[in-house]
C-alpha cells in the first residue's frame, strides 16, 4: 500500500492458498498475479510413477511461467518469502539472476532452525534416506542425522524432488542455513534475530529493516496505558496445527501450562490472556476459559505494551522482543521436542514442572513489585527509526 501511494511500480505474487485467500479480503490490493503451488507433502506421499510426472510436471509448469513474467516485468527487486523452500520460488531466484536483480530474502519472526526442521521432517518417511545409498553420497550436505537410527539419514527435500531440483539447476547452497540460497540479502526485523542467523551460519549481507509487527509494537508502547494487574501473555504452541501431534497430545500439552499459570490466581492480581497464532481455530481453544484465561482479540504486537510476562511452551520468535525490550519470557521446556533458540536474562527456560512452578512465582513478584520502573524502560527502549514501510521503500529506492 505504501508503495502504491508513492507511486512505485510493483506487482504482487502469490503462491500460497492461505495468502490467496487474504488478499481477497483486502480492498486496496486488487492488481495481483496468482499461481497457487500445491500441497507437495500430498504428492510426496503417492506411489513413485506418479510422484515423479507431478514433480517434473510442476518444475516445468512453473519454469515457463517464471520465464514468461520476468521477460515481461523485467524486475529489478524482488523480495520473497525463503530462498530454499518451493520450486517456484527457487526458479524464480535462478531466473532472476540471469538478468542481475536484487534478491531480498524477508520472513516476518524467524525462519525455523536446522533442530526444528529436523524435529518437523521426522514425522514424514519421504525424507528419510539410508546413510551409504548413493543418494546419500549425492545430497551429503543437504542431509541432517536422524537422531533415533544412527543408519538414516533426513533430507532437506523428498528424495525424488532433490534429483529434479538437481536436474533443473536450483539447489540452494546450505539449505539448512537460514538464507543459505541463492539470494543476495536478508531483510530481519531487529538485531536480536539478525544475530542469531549470523551464529546459525548466514553469510548474507543481513539488513534490519523492522517489520508490521514491529509498527505496532512502537504503537502500542506510545499510548500504553497503565494497569494495577499483571498482564501474563500466554502463546500455546500449534503442536495438532503444525501437524506434528495428534489433537489428545497437543491438548494435554497446552493444558499443563494453563493449569500451572492458574494457580497463581490466588497469589497475585493476574490478567491471563491468550493470543493466537493464524492457524489457531478460536473454537478449538475455548476451553481456556475454564482455567480463567481470556482469550485476545488483539494482536499480539497490538498488545504488546500492556504485556508484564510472556508464557510459552515452546521457542518462538517472539522471543527477540523479550530480549529487546528487556521483558520476561517463561518457557515450559519440558517436551521432549528442545528447541533453545534465544539466550538471555530476560529469557529463563524451566526444564521440569517444579522449575517452571519456581520461575513463574519467583518472576511474577518481581514484576509486580517493579511495575513503574519496568514501564520507564520500555519507553526508553522505542526504536526511532524509519517505519517498516519507509524502510521497504528506501531499500527499492537505492537500487
Amino acid at each position: 500500500k505504501h508503495l502504491k501511494e508513492n507511486k512505485k511500480n510493483f506487482k504482487v505474487l502469490i503462491i500460497n492458498k492461505s495468502v490467496h485467500n487474504l488478499a481477497k479480503k483486502t480492498k486496496w490490493l486488487k492488481d495481483y498475479i496468482v499461481n497457487i503451488e500445491p500441497n507437495y507433502k500430498n504428492i510426496f506421499r503417492e506411489n513413485l510413477t506418479s510422484k515423479i510426472i507431478k514433480l517434473i510436471f510442476y518444475h516445468l509448469k512453473y519454469h515457463h511461467f517464471a520465464y514468461n513474467l520476468i521477460n515481461k516485468h523485467k524486475f529489478k527487486n524482488i523480495i520473497l518469502a525463503g530462498d530454499r523452500d518451493t520450486p517456484l520460488m527457487l526458479i524464480l531466484i535462478k531466473l532472476l539472476k540471469n538478468i542481475n536483480s536484487k534478491i531480498y530474502i524477508f520472513h516476518n519472526g524467524i525462519f525455523a532452525s536446522p533442530k526444528m526442521i529436523r524435529i518437523s521432517r521426522q514425522k514424514h518417511k519421504f525424507y528419510f534416506i539410508k546413510k551409504r545409498s548413493f543418494t546419500h553420497k549425492i545430497f551429503k550436505k543437504y542431509c541432517i542425522d536422524d537422531i533415533n537410527n544412527s543408519k538414516l539419514a533426513i533430507l532437506y527435500y523428498d528424495k525424488i524432488q532433490i534429483y529434479i531440483h538437481k536436474i533443473f539447476n536450483i539447489l540452494p547452497k546450505t539449505p539448512w542455513v537460514p538464507g543459505g540460497g541463492k539470494s543476495d540479502s536478508y531483510l530481519v526485523e531487529n538485531k536480536i534475530i539478525a544475530n542469531l542467523y549470523k551464529k546459525l551460519g548466514c553469510k548474507k549481507k543481513i539488513i534490519v529493516i523492522g517489520s508490521k509487527d514491529h509498527d505496532d509494537i512502537i504503537h502500542s508502547i506510545k499510548k500504553k496505558k497503565y494497569n494495577n494487574k499483571i498482564t501474563v501473555a500466554i502463546i500455546l504452541t500449534h503442536w495438532f496445527e503444525h501437524n506434528l501431534l495428534d489433537y489428545a497430545t497437543h491438548l494435554k500439552r497446552n493444558e499443563i501450562l494453563c493449569k500451572h499459570i492458574s494457580k497463581l490466581f490466588s497469589k497475585f492480581d493476574l490478567d491471563v490472556r491468550l493470543f493466537l497464532h493464524p492457524k489457531q481455530k478460536l473454537k478449538n481453544y475455548e476451553w481456556v476459559k475454564k482455567y480463567k484465561i481470556k482469550i485476545s482479540n488483539q494482536k499480539f504486537s497490538e498488545n504488546f505494551s500492556n504485556i508484564d510476562l510472556f508464557y510459552l511452551g515452546f521457542s518462538s520468535s517472539i522471543l527477540s522482543w523479550s530480549v529487546q525490550y528487556k521483558k520476561i519470557a517463561i518457557i515450559a521446556d519440558i517436551f521432549e521436542e528442545k528447541h533453545r533458540v534465544f539466550f538471555s536474562k530476560f529469557i529463563k527456560y524451566a526444564k521440569d514442572l517444579k522449575k517452571l512452578d519456581l520461575l513463574l512465582e519467583k518472576n511474577l513478584y518481581k514484576i509486580e513489585s517493579n511495575k513503574q520502573k519496568n514501564k520507564k524502560i520500555l519507553e526508553k527502549k522505542i526504536c526511532k527509526d524509519l517505519s517498516f514501510n519507509e524502510n521497504i521503500l528506501k531499500l527499492i529506492n537505492s537500487n
